[in-house]
């Protein structure tokens, strides 16, 4: 399998919560769940580089930008945000300009809370919500029972890839 175009996966990752911590507890799991998810799903850059943000936060961002983006007021494990990227493929790679999948924001107390009553690392947790929101990202949702079917079966072959990451969970809201 050609594994090149990892390298062109650029995964973002902002901390705007003590709970976090420490960057590098964090960047090198949610780096490979981006790229496990992007590879289960068959997603492969035509060319020129891909972004992938994700903001690790608190409770009252998830719930704030909950509430302005989908009407919820009450915080969320992850959210999602597809990027529609107007630039076409020639002008991106002719610029450098990189493909920009979208962000992805994952809530700190509400994934350590589920962490802890499904028992499960949180690092794990994460590794999951990284990968439900990649394939937001790329275009999977499960709002009708068959799409949610789908979903969790592509959750579960990307997790299945990291190995070391708890296998599925409970969907995410």
């Amino acid at each position: 399998m050609d594994r090149s175009w990892h390298s062109r996966i650029h995964v973002d990752v902002s901390i705007n919560a003590a709970l976090w911590n420490d960057e590098r507890q964090w960047v090198p799991t949610i780096e490979r769940a981006v790229i496990a998810a992007c590879d289960v799903a068959g997603f492969r850059p035509s060319s020129g580089e891909v972004e992938v943000s994700v903001l690790l936060t608190c409770d009252a961002v998830s719930q704030k930008l909950n509430m302005d983006f989908r009407g919820k007021d009450k915080p969320t494990n992850v959210l999602s945000f597809p990027c529609d990227d107007p630039c076409p493929d020639e002008q991106r790679q002719q610029e450098g300009i990189p493909l920009l999948l979208g962000d992805i924001v994952i809530a700190g107390e509400t994934v350590a809370r589920e962490a802890i009553d499904s028992n499960k690392s949180m690092c794990d947790h994460v590794a999951f919500l990284v990968v439900h929101g990649v394939l937001h990202l790329l275009g999977y949702d499960h709002q009708e029972e068959h799409e949610a079917d789908h979903m969790e079966q592509m959750e579960r072959s990307v997790l299945a890839t990291l190995g070391d990451v708890d296998l599925l969970e409970e969907s995410s809201s």
